[in-house]
């Protein structure tokens, strides 16, 4: 689920199409967020340049039960992939 998607489906899940909204509601679907999209949300939030409705933490663990999440982690082999691939020898 990127940013904009989990930030809709928390606090303004009217702005989600029907298709959006279906597929976050099927309990057969597993619903991946990425380390980045906490980090990006964690920055705007303490840079001022996003207001949740709840303190970061207290709305991000509701975000991850009531949606019930899946973290995602960035490790070492993406980092190196990224690398490789900004210097184009992939």
């Amino acid at each position: 689920m990127d940013t904009h998607g989990l930030l809709w489906a928390v606090d303004n899940p009217t702005k989600l199409g029907k298709r959006a909204r279906e597929i976050i509601e099927d309990p057969g679907n597993d619903l991946l967020i990425s380390a980045v999209t906490i980090w990006e949300l964690a920055i705007k939030v303490g840079l001022g340049k996003l207001t949740l409705s709840l303190p970061f933490m207290e709305w991000f663990s509701g975000a991850l039960g009531d949606l019930g999440l899946i973290q995602l982690s960035i490790t070492l082999p993406h980092a190196d992939f990224a690398f490789h691939a900004c210097l184009g020898t992939i």
